[in-house]
């Protein structure tokens, strides 16, 4: 037990000594004018991926609002996509799958589930359509 005792002492003052030396690294960089600038860039990059994000989420909002269910061009740039999800209870899938020897599927392999079903194999699974907004990568050619 003391050998163990010695080494576990030994691999923490090793890591003690690894740990002061980062902090020194991390003290010695920070005061660096590259340093400062990079931390900048970086708060500043943060903040623009954010507004991107709140202004993208606006937009589709907005898109799917002008959505009439038939013109998926809602506005140039700016196109609808519906996607087809299936809603279903796991539990019912899975009681299903045991009552009709489907064997394949009591891992519930939801790739192999949902293929499935939307054969239409099962009648508890409801199939929607989902619309989804894609946004041109470059909008300059569609700003006003």
């Amino acid at each position: 037990m003391n050998e163990l005792k010695r080494a576990l002492h030994g691999a923490r003052l090793d890591a003690e000594a690894v740990q002061d030396e980062i902090k020194k690294l991390e003290d010695e960089l920070s005061q660096l004018q590259t340093f400062q600038e990079l931390q900048l860039a970086k708060e500043t990059l943060k903040a623009i991926k954010s507004t991107v994000e709140s202004h993208e989420l606006a937009l589709r909002f907005e898109a799917l609002e002008a959505f009439d269910g038939e013109n998926k061009q809602v506005s140039p740039g700016l196109t609808v996509k519906e996607y087809t999800v299936l809603e279903y209870d796991p539990d019912t899938a899975l009681t299903h799958a045991v009552d009709h020897g489907l064997y394949k599927l009591l891992n519930l392999d939801k790739r192999a589930f949902e293929a499935a079903a939307k054969s239409g194999m099962f009648e508890f699974v409801l199939e929607t359509k989902q619309p989804r907004v894609t946004i041109a990568r470059d909008l300059s050619a569609y700003l006003d």
